[in-house]
Order: C-alpha cells, then structure tokens, then sequence
C-alpha cells in the first residue's frame, strides 16, 4: 500500500515539472520539481499509506487543468478540472477551499499566458468577454 503513495508522489513530480514548465519554462519546470522533490511533508507521506499524496497529486492535476483550460479558453478543460476538484472532495471535505479557483484561473487567464503583455489587448479582449459569458450562464444554471 506505501508503494501507490510513492506511486502518487512520483506523479506530482512530474505534473509539478508539467505545470511549471507550462507557466514559465523548461528551468521554472526542474526548479519546482526540485522543490517538490525535497518537501519534507511529500517524504513523510509517502512513507505512509495515506490519503495525502493522493489529494496532492489530485491539486496539481486540478491546477494543471485549470491552466490549460485558461490558455486555451476551453470550457472541456475547466469541466474536467471541477471533475478533478469533485474528486477531492470525496476524497477530503476539506477540498472546499479550492472550488473557486479553477474558475478564478480561468477568468484571468490572461495572467497565466506567455507575452501577455505584449500582445494587443484587441486580440485578447473578444476571450475575456466570452469567458464572463460563460461564466454568467453556469452561474444562471440553477437545480431544480
């Protein structure tokens, strides 16, 4: 059973190296990987068959997802990152606390793109307006 936690952790390193290579490059990449890889706290749980390295793996794969459902201005994205945060929290109510940030990501990301400042905001602005759309729907969306 510590084996699958090794197994989870393993796979945060490496979704660590994805996401940081994503926002920043190829050195922001290994530097966070690096810091994850030397985390006192994802030593000591995978030491242990604990739920934690599975909630670990399953935030980066959530803000991953989010990341590219903001670079992409996908909607398919940003559900299977409210899929992911679901997960959690089955996994731990204590999830609750990330819920909103995938749609945070999402609106802003802008933010969270390359050169972003260096491109003509003209371009840009035609995304940012259908993501509050669609924002506005999903809100709108109400149970029955």
């Amino acid at each position: 059973m510590r084996s699958l936690s090794i197994a989870f952790n393993a796979a945060l390193l490496l979704l660590t190296f994805a996401l940081g290579r994503t926002l920043g490059g190829v050195l922001i990449g290994f530097t966070a990987a690096a810091f994850a890889a030397t985390s006192s706290q994802l030593f000591h749980d995978s030491l242990y068959a604990r739920p934690e390295s599975f909630f670990s793996m399953l935030t980066m794969v959530a803000a991953l997802l989010s990341v590219m459902a903001a670079r992409r201005a996908s909607v398919g994205y940003l559900v299977s990152a409210y899929f992911v945060v679901g997960l959690m929290l089955a996994c731990k109510i204590t999830a609750a606390f990330v819920l909103p940030f995938p749609a945070l990501v999402f609106l802003l990301g802008a933010h969270v793109q390359p050169n972003a400042a260096a491109r003509p905001r003209s371009g840009c602005e035609w995304r940012r307006v259908a993501r509050w759309r669609i924002l506005r729907r999903a809100v709108r969306v109400r149970a029955p």
